[in-house]
């Protein structure tokens, strides 16, 4: 997969001509509407209140979340039949990115301040993959990689990454733009060796999965808004949480090898489990 691998493509509404896309490109969208509808205190101090970066374009996690908000609004807006879909829009796409987006803590513009002069967090450090790795979910899934299925699976386009290495690599620590801590057990925690650590490799796999379900959905504009929100969002709650996350004591060097496994105690011979507790 080239590393070039971009979401910002024409958005296809050609399920419903008759109605157009009110903007041509994200950036036009963003400057035309977005901006001007939201209306925020927005701090002056980098690391506190709200932040927003005037160069918004230059965060990757940015620009990913913002298209994909952009598609759920001109599905929103060509929804004729539902007079509720613009608040729909608001509380179950707008509010949820714009709480990840202005965060002043950790989010992708944190650091931002009046000059412009910040550069950003940039994307996630990644080491390469053992020679050899596989990347073992321990879900036993029915294929390797995720390929589209049912009866227009012909016509769904291909999956954009074969394996879960290429998804982290080339997509996923690029969308993802956050100040991660440089001492464990500190704020926000990410290992550049995360695939030694199975839970981080359980969960990508589903969230790569997801990503590709999301992608392949031309009837629903709102699909990879949905996938942020949904899916990446939770995820990475848990993987960079830097108190008790998979990955909360790595540090810079990448030599911490992970807290292990959950110790289990088999239960008697004569154990069975309470019927009461099984539905």
């Amino acid at each position: 997969m080239d590393v070039d691998f971009d979401l910002d493509e024409e958005l296809d509404l050609d399920a419903e001509p008759e109605v157009e896309p009110a903007y041509e490109s994200v950036d036009d969208w963003v400057q035309h509407y977005l901006a001007r509808v939201i209306q925020r205190r927005i701090s002056d101090r980098p690391g506190h209140g709200l932040t927003w970066d005037a160069r918004w374009w230059r965060h990757g996690e940015a620009v990913a979340r913002l298209t994909a908000l952009w598609w759920a609004w001109e599905s929103a807006r060509r929804s004729v039949e539902d007079r509720a879909a613009m608040s729909g829009w608001w509380v179950e796409h707008c509010e949820p990115h714009l709480r990840m987006l202005l965060d002043g803590v950790t989010g992708p513009m944190s650091g931002a301040d009046d000059t412009g002069t910040w550069g950003g967090y940039g994307p996630l450090t990644c080491d390469p993959v053992p020679e050899g790795w596989i990347a073992d979910d321990l879900a036993d899934l029915s294929h390797e990689h995720p390929i589209p299925i049912g009866e227009d699976a012909d016509e769904l386009p291909a999956p954009a990454f074969l394996r879960l290495e290429d998804f982290v690599k080339n997509y996923l620590r690029h969308v993802i733009n956050r100040k991660i801590d440089d001492k464990p057990g500190r704020g926000l925690s990410w290992d550049r060796r995360w695939w030694q650590h199975q839970e981080v490799v359980s969960r990508l796999k589903a969230l790569w999965w997801a990503f590709e379900e999301a992608r392949s959905s031309p009837d629903d504009p709102a699909a990879m808004s949905s996938w942020w929100l949904r899916h990446c969002d939770p995820h990475m709650r848990v993987l960079l949480d830097g108190e008790s996350g998979p990955m909360s004591n790595a540090d810079v060097d990448g030599s911490w090898p992970g807290h292990g496994s959950l110790l289990i105690a088999y239960p008697p011979e004569d154990w069975q489990t309470p019927k009461y507790l099984t539905p």
